[in-house]
């Protein structure tokens, strides 16, 4: 969330807390195992699709900012399709997660 403020303007914003996030990151592939470049990586369930990272041309992506504790991690490509269920996964503070591998049903094109 955000907001401009002109620099005369006194606001008073309410208390918050601010969480040291995590990073999961990994590889999306198609049915036969090849990397599937430019597939959309969102947290969550439902899937935060407006806030989904891309995949790069080796099929690699990073989360970052991740709030920590249990959540869930889903792909989806315009050939290859979605993932069949979000994948499970836990979000340590100020760590990467590693190495996780979403398969989608399809083939990458």
């Amino acid at each position: 969330s955000s907001a401009s403020l002109l620099a005369a303007t006194a606001l008073e914003l309410p208390p918050f807390k601010l969480v040291p996030a995590g990073v999961v990151s990994g590889s999306v592939v198609d049915r036969l195992g090849a990397p599937v470049w430019n597939a959309e990586v969102a947290v969550g369930t439902p899937s935060a699709w407006a806030q989904a990272v891309r995949t790069d041309h080796a099929g690699h992506f990073a989360l970052r900012d991740v709030a920590p504790g249990d959540t869930a991690i889903a792909a989806r490509h315009l050939h290859a399709g979605e993932t069949e269920r979000p994948v499970p996964v836990r979000i340590y503070a100020l760590q990467e997660s590693p190495g996780l591998v979403l398969r989608l049903p399809g083939l990458r094109e």
